[in-house]
């Protein structure tokens, strides 16, 4: 979507196509007898201060129509063996109580957040260079790459253990790994850096719910003349001289465009929706032999629970919980993989409703019934 408008906003002619029956994937709320939950975005870093995800969020949505909910002084929570740990928004604030928990590691916390800097800084260097023409990535794309790739060809667990071998202070520096969905022996510690840099100066969850994001990039992409499809399934992608010149639908519905651009994952794009006989052509076959070859992220089994009472009653946080029953370091892929219910791997708990500041306005309580005497 946020594609979609930004052509639709340079004077393109778009047209989206949505498998789904709702739009906006992970930023849309679902209801059951009248309660409501989000489906995936539980908070977003970076958008209480200047920052590029926040230009880009104001670019493509309409003016005023998504505001953001603060999630105050605390928006992590890690409880390690039983040990409740905050993540307090504010960079030196965060060092300063981790030193106070760990003062014999300072030095090892101080550069911990000095690598996080550095990491995560390089990024836009590396992503940048993706775009670039073919002789400027031959001629200086390695220089930009550099930095980026020296933290990513090592794990995050490699990092930590050259840092300390204090392996609860490493299992605090893990313990946001739900984020990216790996655990940090498996890696990157160039996008661990990323995700932690991401929410170092606090997070904020959209007013309204997680559907005030894609209701309102729908208003800006209306207002530029784009046009919406759901229940639009894409069987395949038409191509013609190795380029991509429509679609065709589940239903044989064809579109022609002079470009298509895919949301559907690498995987599904590459291996799945371009024609069978195009598997022949050499460019082709080792993109998809390297997919092959790529393994999924951790999957995981989620709970939506109704509570009875509003947050303030039952005295919920804005908070997120990451709940590990062991430290981060012993937890291994097969913890991760038996019985949610009865293994001890990691448990991630979320309130939506004490993070919205309209939700008891939007859910009201239902006024109690009168007893008879």
């Amino acid at each position: 979507m946020v594609t979609a408008t930004l052509c639709a906003r340079a004077g393109k002619k778009v047209l989206l196509l949505e498998r789904h029956s709702v739009p906006g994937g992970f930023t849309h709320t679902f209801t059951r007898k009248g309660i409501e939950w989000d489906v995936g975005v539980h908070y977003v870093g970076q958008m209480n201060q200047p920052s590029l995800l926040k230009k880009i969020l104001d670019d493509v949505t309409e003016e005023n129509t998504l505001q953001w909910d603060d999630m105050g002084e605390v928006y992590d929570r890690a409880i390690i063996c039983g040990q409740p740990y905050d993540f307090r928004k504010n960079k030196a604030q965060l060092i300063h109580d981790w030193i106070n928990l760990f003062p014999e590691e300072r030095k090892a916390i101080q550069t911990y957040f000095k690598w996080i800097a550095q990491a995560s800084g390089s990024g836009p260097y590396f992503f940048g260079e993706k775009t670039a023409p073919a002789w400027f990535s031959k001629t200086i794309g390695r220089w930009l790459r550099f930095r980026f790739e020296k933290f990513s060809q090592q794990t995050t667990l490699q990092v930590l253990k050259r840092l300390t071998r204090n392996e609860r202070l490493i299992s605090l520096m893990a313990a946001q790994c739900g984020n990216y969905g790996l655990l940090p022996e498996k890696s990157a510690f160039s996008i661990h850096a990323t995700v932690v840099q991401h929410y170092l100066n606090g997070a904020s969850y959209p007013t309204g719910g997680t559907q005030a994001i894609a209701k309102s990039i729908l208003k800006a992409f209306y207002k530029y003349g784009g046009v919406l499809r759901l229940n639009a399934d894409v069987d395949q992608i038409l191509l013609e001289k190795n380029c991509a010149v429509g679609v065709v639908l589940k239903d044989a519905t064809p579109y022609f465009a002079k470009s298509v651009v895919s949301n559907a994952g690498a995987r599904n794009t590459f291996l799945r929706l371009l024609p069978k006989a195009s598997a022949q052509q050499s460019w082709l076959k080792n993109v998809q032999e390297t997919l092959a070859t790529l393994r999924p992220s951790i999957g995981h089994f989620c709970l939506y629970v109704k509570l009875k009472g509003t947050a303030a009653e039952l005295n919920l946080p804005k908070n997120n919980l990451w709940i590990y029953p062991k430290e981060v370091t012993q937890l291994s892929e097969q913890d991760l993989g038996e019985d949610p219910i009865t293994s001890e791997s990691l448990t991630y708990i979320s309130f939506p409703s004490a993070k919205d500041s309209t939700w008891e306005q939007r859910h009201p309580r239902a006024a109690p019934k009168p007893v008879a005497s």
